[in-house]
């Protein structure tokens, strides 16, 4: 295009202009500041990896610093965040970000924080919220003519920060968090497109073999037309899963005390979303990994107490069918009530557009009508789609909760922390330096009338009403279990005798049963162990297609090239390590991704065809839905299956592998070149870290960091797992930290992320732990004042401005 065209000439230009406006604003972590507010002097000390561990006096001075802190590195990050949040994109990014941003105020997570904050005033963290804020805006006060590069090709400035601003990124990383709506949206248009039966069989099924850990369809046929463009944009990404798990001092042959590990796996950007802090205070004292933007630790551990975070998966979200009345939908059905509706209209400003576009939201009692961001359009006259989310309810108490989390002494005020965090469900590891261990399964959860069945329900007829919440008692939960140890991976939490439904949405179990397997083969373990584990590539998941391989290599005769016999044999002899190094990890994983191909986009329409490679309508849904992570389960059921509704006349399971086998060889052969054994893992499965600004050229030449070869996938402990729409390696959702914690000694804890704290380009911090995270090595987790003084790099203070 002309535009590419005028891009590549200027391509020189652009890099010098954005390499020297990223020298011009790199931070110096040794100059001090005064910042308006302040009531004493806060000191900053940066240790080698420029973490910030700040010393202050009171709680108010500490969070002004942090803002100060996470300003000084990630303010274009920090700005992006609330610009997502708030639904705000377009104002800077034109009109291709418009779709995203009436999704986004549909949602309306800003109007839920401006409620927040009005609730908090009074309350202690009300002050907390306002310093942070103003630490923010006494960097960007400080900054304005040496503000990050992303600001400067954007031509923009970035406003003052705000409280709100804050906890409009927290309830949008809530609902990010929150599992149920797209997964009912998906499967109704999977029905709708390949009928019940062959629908059925790539829905979610929970395989009887892998861990638990403690241990009607009248509605899709309304809805015709089915066509979705959810979160759409390249600044909404999908959410991963994670690893956690305590043990007790016992079960600790090294430290003989309590400990616990933590691998949070998302989505891997430029810059991460994760900053590492230690806050000190003669009140609260906690380190560990905040988002920029946000206030407190949302990882890590205090004086008295560890935790971990994993998404537990729980359905805790419903999609409803309403009867709406009139062309201007005041008014709905409900039972055999008629009720109003409720109506706003926002103004949306669009860069290059004179006047804004207005976007009216719908609201009835069970919450917004999304059907205008998902265009799921209804054949029956007068009905939409609404959504109920826990983390679109007024009484979320998040920001809340996590700030008791820092401030927490023992199992009690974990348990109260707990209790606040009504979305997003998360399976909380706990353990504390009396050496006990726990869990507990956060958020509320509906308790609907009847069986859920997956899809939309009917919410005009008032059958479908919840009757309650399960109570907080109730949820999942555990304090020091008689095995000395507990793990989540965001495997099924609980088995069929647990009276509450929450839902069928678990991601495979597969890691879960690799870490079953790592407990029962030792009786006591170490902390070198646990690093092990958290870089385990290892994949339960394959040991069956193994057999499948080795079943079809004594049948593969001399009609079949040596170049497929070769790559058959690779993987019958393979050990299930899906190293980067591996040529059977290559092998298999194209084969899996073949059969997708072969059996359901070659046997279906091309809608879906389409979507399970990331296009068209399914696109941006493909990365939420249930195939992802449960398509090795789900096609070695339908290959094994003769009475699958995907067969045809002549199927067998030799004939459908020996036909992915010879497609996958020669994708391979094409790609790679040269012998089977030559077409390691690591050359196909390679990470990109995305920037917002890498996605269109030239951009992406600098702002992305690409081209970093990994091992594992979506069933090894190190979770390593590729996009569907970008095989088989681009966007990789893995570990975006790693904490291993000895609750005996918090100063020989140790953790790692990837990337670095700096999101400037040229800054040293910029990824200094990239090697380290990809290695599979740690740094410490520096706790003590004789430590941090140890590692020491930068330090300067911020005084009160007079």
């Amino acid at each position: 295009t002309p535009m590419s065209f005028i891009l590549k000439l200027l391509r020189p230009i652009l890099r010098w202009y954005s390499h020297r406006a990223s020298d011009k604003s790199l931070s110096d972590y040794n100059q001090p500041f005064e910042l308006r507010g302040l009531s004493q002097r806060v000191e900053i000390v940066r240790d080698k990896w420029a973490v910030a561990h700040i010393y202050a006096q009171t709680e108010s001075d500490l969070f002004a610093a942090q803002g100060f802190v996470h300003g000084q590195d990630r303010i274009f990050q920090m700005d992006l965040w609330r610009r997502i949040a708030s639904g705000q994109l377009s104002e800077v990014f034109g009109k291709k970000t418009l779709a995203a941003d009436k999704t986004l105020r549909t949602l309306g997570f800003r109007r839920l924080a401006e409620k927040d904050w009005e609730r908090l005033q009074g309350t202690d963290l009300a002050p907390l919220l306002q310093a942070y804020s103003e630490g923010v805006n006494a960097y960007l006060d400080a900054h304005q003519e040496r503000l990050s590069v992303e600001f400067k090709l954007l031509r923009y400035k970035p406003k003052a920060w705000t409280p709100v601003d804050s906890l409009a990124i927290g309830r949008f990383l809530s609902m990010q968090m929150s599992f149920g709506w797209l997964h009912q949206i998906e499967r109704m248009q999977w029905v709708q497109i390949l009928g019940e039966e062959r629908a059925g069989e790539l829905f979610i099924q929970y395989p009887k073999d892998n861990p638990i850990s403690f241990p009607q369809n009248e509605t899709y046929e309304r809805l015709a037309d089915g066509s979705l463009r959810a979160f759409s944009g390249a600044f909404l990404r999908p959410i991963g899963g994670s690893n956690n798990w305590a043990v007790s001092a016992e079960k600790m042959a090294d430290t003989r005390s309590a400990a616990l590990c933590n691998d949070p796996h998302l989505v891997l950007n430029n810059p991460n979303i994760w900053i590492e802090n230690h806050l000190i205070s003669p009140t609260y004292e906690c380190t560990g990994v905040s988002v920029a933007g946000v206030p407190l630790v949302l990882i890590g551990h205090n004086r008295r107490i560890a935790w971990g975070a994993t998404l537990s998966f729980v359905d805790m979200q419903d999609v409803y069918i309403e009867r709406l009345i009139g062309k201007e939908a005041k008014q709905y059905e409900a039972g055999s009530e008629i009720r109003l509706t409720q109506q706003i209209q926002e103004q949306i400003y669009v860069k290059g557009s004179r006047s804004p576009h207005i976007e009216t939201i719908t609201s009835t009692h069970h919450g917004v009508i999304i059907s205008d961001i998902i265009t799921a359009k209804s054949s029956e006259k007068g009905t939409a789609l609404s959504l109920y989310s826990p983390a679109l309810a007024e009484d979320n108490e998040m920001m809340r909760g996590f700030y008791l989390l820092n401030k927490a002494d023992d199992w009690n005020d974990f348990l109260k922390a707990c209790a606040c965090i009504h979305a997003p469900s998360l399976n909380l590891a706990y353990a504390d330096t009396d050496d006990n261990i726990g869990y507990f399964c956060t958020g509320k959860v509906p308790i609907r009338n009847k069986p859920k069945n997956g899809l939309p329900l009917c919410g005009y007829d008032g059958q479908n009403e919840p009757t309650g919440f399960v109570p907080f008692e109730a949820m999942p939960q555990a304090f020091n279990p008689p095995s000395g140890y507990l793990y989540t991976c965001n495997n099924r939490l609980v088995g069929e005798d647990y009276p509450y439904d929450l839902g069928h949405l678990w991601m495979n179990g597969y890691r879960a049963k690799r870490l079953q397997e790592l407990f029962a083969g030792q009786k006591q373990y170490t902390l070198a162990d646990f690093e092990h584990w958290q870089n385990d590539v290892y994949s339960t998941a394959a040991p069956a297609w193994i057999r499948l391989f080795a079943d079809l290599l004594p049948k593969l005769g001399a009609e079949v090239p040596q170049i497929q016999r070769e790559a058959c044999r690779l993987v019958a002899e393979w050990n299930a390590e899906v190293r980067d190094r591996s040529a059977a990890a290559s092998i298999y994983h194209v084969v899996l991704q073949t059969l997708i191909d072969q059996i359901i986009a070659e046997r279906s329409s091309s809608e879906v065809s389409r979507g399970l490679r990331g296009k068209g309508q399914l696109a941006d849904l493909f990365k939420h839905m249930e195939f992802w992570s449960h398509d090795a389960d789900a096609l070695l059921r339908i290959i094994s299956n003769p009475q699958s509704a995907w067969w045809r006349k002549g199927d067998t399971t030799e004939n459908f592998l020996r036909r992915a086998l010879a497609t996958a060889v020669d994708t391979l052969q094409k790609r790679l070149g040269g012998s089977p054994k030559t077409w390691d893992w690591g050359k196909i499965h390679q990470i990109t870290f995305s920037h917002a600004l890498g996605v269109q050229a030239p951009f992406d030449e600098w702002f992305n960091l690409s081209g970093i070869a990994t091992g594992g996938d979506k069933d090894t402990l190190n979770q390593q797992s590729f996009m569907p729409n970008e095989q088989y390696g681009g966007t990789i959702c893995a570990a975006s930290y790693r904490q291993i914690i000895d609750m005996g000694n918090l100063s020989n804890s140790r953790c790692i992320a990837p990337l670095g704290q700096s999101a400037n380009i040229k800054s040293p911090h910029f990824a200094d732990q990239l090697p380290l995270w990809r290695d599979g090595h740690y740094k410490p987790m520096l706790w003590t004042r004789e430590q941090v003084s140890e590692y020491s790099a930068y330090k300067s203070q911020l005084t009160p401005k007079k």
